[in-house]
């Protein structure tokens, strides 16, 4: 194949890249319910390390735990939007002030 060959099958016009499906509300909720619990549960730490430490040390792995989960889900969700946004130029198309297609908008 020459290299003409290979940049033309590159040229972004020539890429069918498909937006990624959107959660749905189950899934939506439950990081949400997860995230609000994890927070909840690092501030009760405060109230149930006057009763007992081993209950103290439960609660902040399980806020901790949580935390951990709802933030790695948000992670894969910026990096999801980043590769939308650059794959398909946006940026740039918003800079050029360039009409955006239906699919692209």
């Amino acid at each position: 194949m020459s290299e003409s060959e290979l940049l033309s099958k590159l040229n972004p016009k020539n890429v069918h890249f498909e937006v990624p499906r959107g959660y749905g509300m189950s899934v939506i909720k439950l990081y949400f319910w997860v995230g609000l619990v994890s927070a909840i549960l690092l501030r009760v730490i405060i109230i149930a390390d006057h009763y007992s430490a081993f209950y103290a040390k439960v609660i902040w792995y399980l806020g901790v735990a949580g935390y951990l989960w709802f933030f790695m889900h948000r992670y894969h969700i910026a990096k999801r939007r980043f590769s939308v946004i650059n794959d398909l130029e946006l940026l740039k198309k918003v800079q050029n002030q360039q009409n955006l297609s239906e699919k692209r908008y």
